[in-house]
């Protein structure tokens, strides 16, 4: 490592290690709401306004977030792609998301 890269590596560093710190406070705080007994791993959305769709009703929409896999997540990047949409980040792309949600909507 030469004196010009060592700043940069050293940020990378820290990059790194705040990504880890931010992943083991979420970690803590999902257990926390296991042991709880908070189910985290479906929602139920009530719709203010029951939705009609293809002859049935909704009043409410479930998501299981249990039931999707590395294949849906390479399917929707799939999806993306045909339409000509760069994925930098998953978890702060609305597009990526919302095809997530549409996937995990039983």
């Amino acid at each position: 490592m030469t004196p010009e890269t060592k700043p940069k590596f050293q940020g990378a560093i820290a990059s790194v290690q705040k990504a880890v710190d931010q992943a083991a406070r979420v970690s803590k705080i999902a257990q926390e709401m296991k042991d709880a007994g908070i189910n985290f791993e479906t929602y139920k959305h009530p719709l203010t306004k029951p939705l009609s769709y293809e002859g049935t009703t909704f009043e409410v929409l479930e998501f299981d977030w249990t039931i999707l896999t590395g294949q849906d997540s390479l399917a929707i990047e799939t999806e993306l792609a045909k339409k000509q949409k760069t994925l930098v980040n998953a978890l702060w792309s609305e597009d990526y998301l919302a095809g997530m949600a549409v996937r995990a909507c039983t």
